[in-house]
């Protein structure tokens, strides 16, 4: 196992208890420390897979939801749309909120430093989106007709991207996607496949960044879940 982010890969290691390092890696890829984000300056996205994106958003942009009303911005997605990994959250907070982008906040600052644990970045390796295009008044949780009216767009999404592992973060985004009344302590340990068509792809259902910073003795079990993604990574490069 090679990590490319000392630092990162410490400071999950030390708070879920994991006291041994492995090698790392050098990375030529820009980072911003500001925004602990890789720069996205070399991504080349195909014009066909760019035009139906932006007929999304469109969509989306359209859809009769109530959450527009309270909300700032819609949040779309951010990271590579080339990448082999889709990531699918809940919905957006505050900061997401404000700036138009996912996982920026609090819980983006973990995910970007799982996602470095394991040699991933979010910019490059990663696209990230959520269920839920709009912020819940409070941050509550969506509800079954917010769900409804968002998971079309959000199936259209993927079937665009056409990922090939997705990581759903939190029980909404898994009950939603994989059809189940099981909540992530459970299904985390199954086998999962979202069907997209005629395609099943492989799902990892994990821990919401923002379940782990409120309940840091879960961070083994992200550790654990993290190295699935590792392993099937590097088994499929």
């Amino acid at each position: 196992m090679k990590i490319k982010n000392t630092k990162d890969f410490q400071d999950f290691c030390c708070d879920i208890g994991i006291n041994h390092i492995f090698a790392k890696t050098t990375s030529n890829k820009m980072f911003n420390p500001e925004l602990g984000q890789l720069t996205q300056e070399n991504i080349i996205i195909p014009k066909t897979k760019s035009k139906k994106l932006e007929i999304l958003r469109k969509k989306i942009l359209a859809l009769n939801c109530n959450l527009k009303k309270s909300a700032t911005n819609m949040v779309l997605a951010s990271g590579n749309p080339n990448s082999r990994i889709m990531i699918v959250g809940e919905a957006p907070g505050s900061e997401e909120d404000r700036t138009g982008l996912p996982f920026v906040g609090s819980a983006g600052m973990l995910l970007n430093q799982m996602l470095n644990s394991i040699s991933l970045s979010r910019e490059y390796d990663c696209y990230i989106t959520n269920l839920i295009f709009w912020r819940p008044p409070g941050n509550r949780t969506p509800n079954k007709h917010e769900i409804e009216i968002c998971l079309p767009l959000v199936k259209e999404h993927i079937e665009i991207i056409d990922p090939k592992l997705i990581i759903l973060l939190g029980n909404v985004a898994i009950k939603s996607l994989l059809g189940t009344n099981k909540g992530v302590t459970e299904i985390r340990k199954e086998e999962n496949f979202y069907c997209n068509k005629e395609k099943n792809i492989k799902c990892y259902a994990m821990y919401h960044p923002a379940f782990l910073l409120r309940n840091g003795n879960m961070k083994k079990e992200a550790w654990i879940d993290l190295c699935k993604v590792f392993k099937w990574n590097n088994e499929n490069n």
